[in-house]
Formats: structure tokens, sequence, C-alpha cells
């Protein structure tokens, strides 16, 4: 049975609401755990280190790739941060919204705000961590996957690759 048109539109903007208190309530943190000791790793990479052999770091390669491109285009403080961390949860729901499209959409909003909301209810030293971009990646792949098998378009598979492999490069253990 469907859910009215009136009603589908009222539930949206409840979430709208409630994911913009979240954004109100978490503006201020400030960057902590791994995004703060990666800030300082890249930093240290900028000015001749290298990660490995100057500085014992256990971490892959793609996260330094992710703090790096963080770090320089969008700044170094805490509003990057949060810029970022607002960004890979806007790519989550579009993901979210693309996996349950052909079946009900308004099932995709619902779990990009529960994924939003569980995100944020973890706190500030969750911002920006390795897993939340992995699991923002891996959302996009299967995103492209179900995409690539709806609508037979190849091209959409290279994309699948792309997602899952970044992912891989910050932690190998997702992949499999």
């Amino acid at each position: 049975r469907r859910i009215w048109p009136r009603f589908r539109i009222m539930i949206c903007l409840y979430f709208l609401v409630c994911v913009g208190w979240f954004a109100i309530r978490t503006a201020h943190w400030k960057q902590v755990n791994d995004p703060a000791q990666l800030y300082y790793l890249c930093f240290l990479m900028d000015h001749g280190m290298a990660p490995y052999r100057d500085l014992l770091e256990i971490n892959m390669p793609g996260i330094y790739l992710v703090n790096w491109s963080v770090m320089h285009s969008l700044g170094g403080g805490s509003a990057a941060w949060r810029v970022f961390d607002f960004a890979l949860m806007g790519v989550a729901a579009w993901a979210m919204i693309v996996i349950a499209w052909p079946y009900e959409w308004l099932a995709g909003v619902f779990g990009a705000t529960l994924f939003i909301l569980f995100h944020g209810r973890d706190g500030a030293g969750q911002a920006g961590q390795r897993d939340f971009i992995i699991a923002v990646l891996l959302l996009c792949a299967y995103a492209f996957l179900f995409a690539s098998f709806r609508k037979p378009r190849i091209w959409l598979m290279f994309f699948f690759g792309l997602s899952a492999g970044i992912a891989g490069t910050i932690k190998p253990t997702p992949l499999p």
C-alpha cells in the first residue's frame, strides 16, 4: 500500500529538521582523534618527512591522501573537518537514496537520516574517522553497482571499483 504524498512530504520534512538540528548542535565540534593526528602527519609530510621511514605510522596510504586533500582544499582547522564530515553524510544520503530508489525512495531517506544521526550520536571523536570514510565509500560502491545492474551501463562498474578500491587503500579489511 502506498503512503499518501502529503504524509511522505511531512516525514521528509521531519527528517530534514532532525538532520538540521544535528548540524546546528554539532557545528562547533573540534578536530580530535584520527583527523588531528593525521593532519599533523600530513603537515610533517609537507615538510619533507616520509611515512614508514621517518614517521612511525601504521595507517594505509589512502588515508593520507584523504587527509592531505582535505587539508589542502578545505583548510586545516576544525571547520574544514566539519564541512568534510557533512559532505560525507550528504554523499552517504545520496547513495542510500540511489540504492532504495526503484522500490521506495523514502526508505533511502529514512536510512540516510538514521545513518547521520547514529554517526552524530557517537560524538566528536568519530567525525572524519577512517571507518566512517570507508562506510561512505562502500555505500557509494554499492550504489554504483546497483545502478549498473538496473540500467546496463558498464561504465558505472568503473566507479564501483574505484570506490571500493579507495576504501581498500584506507583499510583493507572491509573489502572481503
